[in-house]
């Protein structure tokens, strides 16, 4: 689990990976409106080992229920505005 005070994470995929973001309504930095978090593949082996991202408490980013990092050295941004986590770039 992504802790508020982290922003670039750095994954070593050795294996298939989850990683679950806090509740957008959680994520502000007065309720964690305006949080951004980089999630990469640090090794360049998620095209064989898929990195999720969720979301705590079934949350959506852009709508969906996860999003896969499935490309070698991928990454995923995401920010929250208050509500929802939204990729970006």
């Amino acid at each position: 689990t992504i802790l508020s005070t982290d922003y670039i994470i750095l994954v070593n995929t050795g294996e298939a990976r989850t990683i679950t973001l806090p509740a957008a309504s959680s994520t502000s930095i007065t309720g964690n409106t305006g949080v951004m978090y980089i999630i990469k593949d640090r090794t360049g082996t998620a095209n064989t080992y898929n990195i999720t991202v969720n979301v705590s408490g079934g949350g959506n980013i852009d709508g969906s229920a996860s999003k896969t990092i499935n490309t070698s050295y991928g990454n995923l941004m995401v920010f929250s505005e208050g509500g929802q986590w939204y990729t970006y770039g």
